[in-house]
């Protein structure tokens, strides 16, 4: 049964007042995991004009300036690369697993109860 109109609203309202308390630092996590992976990536070193080396970010290598000072560059980019990937991925997994279990707990909580209360079919 599809609900329509005011349904739709008390229905949104309930289900954003099972959400929203449970909801917490849990959900934030996969946020912070993505806007972590997204942050740009350097080396301690720096190029043959005084510029700290980029390496790119969490989603994609830029290895134009490292390859440019020297192989050594290019694999401490990709080491430095992976140690990001390594420790932000995980928190993205448990950010998305937190969002999950909100919105199942939300909805299995809301499947209990009955969407119109006091609802007269006489």
């Amino acid at each position: 049964m599809l609900a329509t109109g005011g349904e739709t609203h008390r229905l949104f309202l309930r289900l954003s007042k099972l959400v929203e308390p449970s909801r917490g630092a849990h959900a934030d996590r996969d946020g912070i995991g993505l806007y972590l992976m997204g942050m740009p990536v350097y080396l301690d070193d720096f190029d043959q004009y005084g510029m700290q080396i980029p390496c790119g970010s969490g989603f994609s290598a830029h290895l134009v300036q490292a390859s440019a000072a020297g192989d050594q560059y290019v694999d401490k980019c990709g080491s430095a690369l992976l140690m990001r990937r390594l420790w932000t991925i995980p928190v993205v997994a448990v950010g998305g697993l937190a969002v999950i279990a909100v919105l199942v707990r939300a909805a299995t909580s809301s499947a209990h109860e009955s969407l119109v209360p006091n609802r007269d079919t006489v």
